[in-house]
Order: C-alpha cells, then structure tokens, then sequence
C-alpha cells in the first residue's frame, strides 16, 4: 500500500497544493480494488486494494499524476458466499465511481 507521506496521494495534500498540481497539468488516477473480496484461504481480503495502491503509487511517480484514495467496494456477486466478502449492486459501483470522476474533473483534472 502507498506510503502515507507519498506525494501523489490528495488525501497527503492540501487543496493549495492539489490545485497548483492540476493547474500545472497533472493527470488524475482513480484506483479501484476490492478492500474486502476473499482470496482464497492464503491471501487476505484487501490483496486488489494493496494491488491497487501499489500500481497507482508506481504509475504516478512516471507520471505527472495525483491519485484519489482506492475505490474500496465494487460488483463481486460471485464472492459473496465467502465470510466477509462484500458486493455492491453493478448500477451503484458504476454510479458511484462516475461521481468521483466527475468531482475530478470538477476539480480540474483534464484526463
């Protein structure tokens, strides 16, 4: 997972900060990944939310890319019957991550 003093992450920014950076053109990187969708009997729960974390921390120290935190819950129907697997309905994940875009690019994030 992402260091909690990494640049690129907003939530370690102020808004001064964040909007200098988009003004200077940083893309935006939206991560999504189960933070709580089963792995088998060897894996824990958040390994695609630490897969995640760790791609956008990567992609964004070759980019110039400010990353928003990990969309944690997604549409995983099939992980359900697994003790602490959680699934949101398709029309909510979509919605939901149409809605951080939107605040992206509201926020001045040009891709």
């Amino acid at each position: 997972m992402h260091s909690t003093t990494d640049e690129h992450w907003i939530e370690n920014l102020n808004w001064p900060e964040i909007e200098r950076r988009i003004a200077a053109g940083a893309l935006g990187i939206l991560p999504v990944g189960a933070a709580c969708k089963e792995h088998g009997r060897h894996l824990p729960m958040n390994t695609d939310f630490r897969q995640a974390s760790w791609l956008a921390s990567q992609t964004a120290t070759q980019i110039n890319a400010l990353v928003w935190p990990v969309l944690g819950y997604g549409y995983y129907p099939s992980f359900i019957d697994y003790p602490g697997s959680v699934s949101v309905p398709d029309e909510i994940f979509a919605e939901t991550a149409r809605a951080v875009i939107a605040g992206m690019a509201f926020s001045g994030v040009k891709r």
